[in-house]
Order: C-alpha cells, then sequence, then structure tokens
C-alpha cells in the first residue's frame, strides 16, 4: 500500500470517526435529539463508526505488514465493521421509511410507543446485516486455509457472485431510499418549519449517499464483472471503502448546515456555542481585572435592548450607590 492511499484511509477514516461520534454524542447529550428519528439517525453513525474503525484497522494490518490473513482470521477481524457496514446501509431506508409515516399520517404516528417500535424496526437492518455475516463465516469456514487480503468485504471475495450480490443488494437499498425521500419532499410542504428542515436535511443525505453508494458499487460491480485482478483491484476496492466511510463526515457536515438542532449541539461539543464564547469572554476579563463590557450586535442574540455603545458594569454599580 503505498503512501498516498494510506494517507487517503487516515484521513478518511479519522473524519468519519469524528463526524459519527459527533452524532452520537449530540443525541445522548439533548433531550430534543431523542425522538424517534433522531435514535435511529444515532444507530446509523454508529454503524458509520464502527465501518470507520475497520478501515482504520485495515491501515494498522497493512502498517504491520500483516494485511494478507487466512480467511477466518479475517472474519473475525472485520466482524464488527461488516456487519455494520450493511446494518448502515439498512437504516437509511428505515430512516427514509420513518420520516414518510410521519409525515403521511402524523396522528397515527404520534400514538406510536417508542419502546416496542424502535426495536421492531430495527430487526430488519439487524437481519439483513446477520444474513451477510452467516455467508461470510460459511466462505471462511469451508476456506478457512485459504488466505485474503483483509479488507472489510475481504472474507466474500472468495466467492465473488455473492460479492456481487451484496453490491447489487446496497444499490437497491440506496435506490429505494431515494425514491422514498422523494414522495416524502413531495408531501411534506404543508408541515411545520421544524420537520420541513429535518427532512431538508435528511434528504440532502440521502443525496450523498446515494451517490456513494451507487458509484462504489456499480464501479465494484464492473471490476468484478471485466475479471480486473490484483493489484488494481485492491486499489479500487480501497478508493471506494475510502469513500463510503466518509459518509458519517458527510452526515456530520449537512446536520450542522441545514438543521439548528443539530448545530447547536455540535457547536457545544466544540465549545463554540455563544454561550460558552460569553463565558470565556467574561473569564479572560475578570482575570485580567478589566470592566465586563458587552455590545450586543442583534437583539435576538442578546435578548436585551440594543445601545449604541459598550455598557460598563460600573455604572449599574454607581447606579445601586446613588439609590
Amino acid at each position: 500500500m503505498d503512501i498516498f492511499t494510506m494517507l487517503y484511509l487516515l484521513i478518511g477514516g479519522l473524519l468519519a470517526v469524528y463526524g459519527s461520534a459527533s452524532i452520537v454524542v449530540a443525541t445522548v447529550r439533548k433531550p430534543n435529539l431523542r425522538h424517534n428519528c433522531n435514535i435511529f439517525i444515532a444507530f446509523q453513525a454508529v454503524c458509520l463508526l464502527c465501518q470507520a474503525i475497520g478501515t482504520l484497522n485495515i491501515l494498522l494490518l497493512s502498517l504491520f505488514d500483516s494485511l494478507d490473513q487466512p480467511a477466518i482470521h479475517c472474519f473475525f477481524i472485520q466482524l464488527v465493521p461488516q456487519f455494520s457496514m450493511t446494518c448502515g446501509v439498512c437504516f437509511a431506508l428505515v430512516i427514509g421509511v420513518d420520516r414518510l409515516i410521519s409525515v403521511k399520517w402524523p396522528h397515527v404516528y404520534s400514538k406510536i410507543e417508542p419502546i416496542p417500535y424502535i426495536p421492531a424496526v430495527c430487526l430488519l437492518p439487524c437481519s439483513v446485516a446477520l444474513f451477510v455475516e452467516v455467508c461470510a463465516y460459511y466462505m471462511a469456514f469451508v476456506s478457512s486455509e485459504k488466505t485474503v487480503l483483509c479488507t472489510i468485504n475481504g472474507v466474500l471475495v472468495l466467492r465473488e457472485n455473492y460479492l456481487f450480490y451484496l453490491h447489487f443488494l446496497h444499490a437497491f437499498v440506496a435506490v429505494a431510499t431515494l425514491l422514498i425521500y422523494m414522495q416524502m419532499w413531495r408531501t411534506a410542504k404543508d408541515f411545520p418549519l421544524q420537520t420541513r428542515r429535518l427532512i431538508k436535511s435528511l434528504f440532502a443525505i440521502v443525496i450523498s449517499f446515494v451517490i456513494t453508494w451507487l458509484v462504489t458499487s456499480g464501479l465494484l460491480s464492473v471490476v468484478y464483472i471485466a475479471g480486473i485482478q490484483d493489484p488494481y483491484r485492491f486499489a479500487i476496492r480501497l478508493l471506494t471503502l475510502g469513500s463510503i466511510s466518509l459518509c458519517g463526515f458527510f452526515d456530520f457536515v449537512i446536520y450542522y448546515n441545514m438543521n439548528s438542532e443539530y448545530r447547536q449541539a455540535f457547536q457545544e461539543q466544540m465549545c463554540f456555542s455563544p454561550q460558552r464564547q460569553t463565558n470565556f469572554q467574561v473569564k479572560m476579563l475578570r482575570r485580567k481585572n478589566k470592566p465586563l463590557q458587552f455590545k450586543a450586535r442583534t437583539a435576538a442574540a442578546a435578548n436585551i435592548r440594543i445601545v449604541d455603545k459598550p455598557v460598563d458594569e460600573s455604572t449599574f454599580t454607581n447606579n445601586e450607590t446613588q439609590q
């Protein structure tokens, strides 16, 4: 593996870990981000996080010159990332169906209890991912002595037709998810602003998700149909894997730019929230023994009356003394 590929996987993996972890932390910390859809988004972020860790694991194996592994060893090394990859793809479809139900039948959706609903819905992606893992284990067990390049889907290379079917499944789920969001986009124009903003951010994520998975799945399918062999096939697999891993960071960027609730949560995590900035300014002024002076730019930002010049706290002290 050359240095440019290693840097590509390293940067992509770290960005994906940061973006996915930020979404999970925001969901855990913020009560207003614990609705059904937000929980499904957090589950998908966990899957993307594990997938990104699997990408970094490939880089680590390459650094120690241990990328060639027996099939059964590779299966257990990439068990969690491979399960998470398929599960994360299916969670995109789950989120789309959940939002479509909430938009078209809001009265029915509002009466759904989270406890039976969320575990029941999670059965679909987990079942599909478990089926893929069973197939991978069978291939690894039958060909346990064979050596494979230990990527996330490295074991499935032993039966290239199964890997082709898996890529076709990913592409099919991506297209189905896009169709659901297009239907939801048509029916969401008359709904509250907050709902439309969430749907808008989800729709942008789905567009990036569909483009990524269609391009990568289509490219890999062409590679296997054309019979391209290593090292060119391995280089293309790493290229597509790095692109897929970046989905976690793309989600973070889209939510930050298009959803105010997630943006506020992310800013608090990065210590960039207005409240923390104000507290930091107050601490710095007090350390320097300077008077607290603030100038409100807008009434909405400070929730106070705008003044033309800075307000000195000594003014309030003198007024209280005179009274």
